[in-house]
């Protein structure tokens, strides 16, 4: 989350550590495929997005509930933990002017 002023944050979906033993934070890991689009809605542990890794698929999942107000990656960038991947406001909250939302 990054404080924007007066009341405005930005939260951020991040790529996680993903619990393979096989794969490290410098793993490259690839977009497969967005389970959301822009506007939808999702609730806490609802997939919102799939990533190809070396060893197979794992979907990222939301940390809470919220509205996907923007993909930061399209669908094949290659990505890597702790990457920002998408902004989201929580329902309900005005999504911030910062990004043009």
């Amino acid at each position: 989350m990054i404080w924007l002023g007066r009341g405005e944050f930005i939260k951020y979906l991040y790529m996680p550590e993903v619990p393979i033993e096989s794969l490290n934070s410098k793993s490259k890991m690839r977009v497969l495929a967005w389970a959301k689009e822009e506007g939808e809605v999702f609730v806490k542990l609802e997939p919102v997005l799939y990533v190809e890794t070396e060893v197979g698929v794992v979907e990222v999942k939301a940390p809470m509930n919220g509205v996907l107000q923007k993909k930061l990656v399209e669908e094949g960038a290659t990505i890597v933990v702790g990457q920002p991947l998408a902004i989201f406001t929580e329902p309900g909250e005005r999504p911030p002017r910062f990004y043009g939302g």
